[in-house]
């Protein structure tokens, strides 16, 4: 996103190990990351990626159930009583 916002695509690189060095030293003194101590501090507990795939896959059909109202057709009218 900086090389995209910048321009400057000489700069790939430095940026590249900044960020690499970054993250090592985010995981070496954070191990959790930020955006869930936060959403934890506001009561929100977000699942993980292997909460995610152990889950149930839902499917369109497991939402669908028949119609409670009757179905019209196209060659219905209506009439006002």
């Amino acid at each position: 996103m900086v090389l995209e916002v910048s321009g400057n695509y000489s700069i790939i690189l430095p940026v590249i190990i900044s960020n690499a060095l970054a993250y090592l030293i985010s995981l070496r003194f954070q191990p959790t990351p930020i955006f869930d101590v936060l959403a934890r501090q506001d009561g929100i507990d977000l699942p993980s990626m292997e909460e995610l795939r152990e889950g149930h896959a839902l499917r369109v059909e497991d939402a669908m159930r028949a119609p409670v109202t009757p179905v019209l057709s196209a060659d219905d009218t209506v009439t006002k009583p």
